[in-house]
């Protein structure tokens, strides 16, 4: 019985193994930032966390060299929270 989920995490780690050396052989991938939104009072208030989470975004900002934060990318975040940014890996601003 213990051998069937070793060979299921084995068979994992083979797929994830084969995604990034596919991966590796396309060259330098683009940076994401992924994150999950999650709302603290949707349990408390009983409130609909689908409803709480429509029409959000997610804004990605970084520091320039005068220490002033400036906008480079926004997404938006989906029903469960769920939200994935794409950035522009030569220069780490949004990817168009």
């Amino acid at each position: 019985m213990a051998l069937l989920p070793r060979r299921f995490l084995f068979g994992v780690c083979a797929v994830a193994l084969a995604i990034g050396l596919a991966n590796a052989v396309h060259g330098e991938a683009a940076p994401v930032v992924v994150g999950l939104a999650r709302c603290s009072d949707c349990t408390r208030k009983n409130m609909n966390a689908e409803a709480a989470f429509k029409g959000l975004q997610v804004a990605v900002k970084c520091k320039n060299g005068k220490g002033e934060y400036e906008s480079k990318s926004v997404g938006p975040v989906d029903k469960s929270g769920a939200f994935s940014v794409p950035l522009d890996a030569s220069s780490g601003t949004a990817a168009s």
